[in-house]
């Protein structure tokens, strides 16, 4: 066993975390720890505060109450929910993932997500399953450190989520 002093730092850490809006309180006093190599699942029903939780984890948003703490120099590649755009934004998919902070090309990565013979469509004619997995190329665009998925699978028919979670 490690001593303290050896053991490895959380790379985030939520500390009594709470988050109010409206008045109404969404999360209350969450502790919470990301060790390096840890695959963590944030699971609970709906209107139960995941979202908002996430959305703190990756810095969106910021807590009302206690405090969110990370290891210098993370980076963290975040897919949402959902993301809706106007379908007057004439944005292809190639222009979308451009817009991300590597600004780099990566058709290896694209080619293994399989969205190489979509990235010229715009990206309101994608389909559910095509658009998480642009979603999902975006956030690893940066190499992160660690990669926060907020409900990857929604609005994908069973096929595609199987295809998502081999991904």
């Amino acid at each position: 066993m490690l001593s303290k002093s050896r053991q490895a730092a959380p790379l985030i850490e939520l500390i009594k975390v709470g988050y109010t809006r409206n008045k109404r309180m969404i999360i209350d006093a969450v502790d919470f720890s990301l060790m390096p190599g840890e695959i963590v699942t944030v699971v609970g029903p709906n209107g139960a505060g995941k979202t908002t939780l996430i959305k703190i984890l990756v810095g969106l948003l910021k807590p009302t109450t206690g405090k969110r703490q990370l290891l210098s120099q993370l980076k963290i590649g975040y897919m949402p929910q959902k993301l809706t755009f106007d379908p007057i934004l004439p944005i292809t998919a190639k222009k979308f993932l451009a817009l991300s902070p590597s600004n780099t090309m990566h058709l290896d990565l694209y080619e293994r997500l399989g969205i190489s013979r979509i990235l010229e469509q715009q990206l309101v004619a994608l389909s559910g399953g095509e658009l998480q997995r642009v979603l999902l190329a975006r956030a690893l665009l940066s190499e992160p450190d660690i990669l926060v998925l907020d409900e990857p699978s929604q609005g994908i028919d069973i096929l595609g989520q199987s295809d998502l979670y081999q991904l």
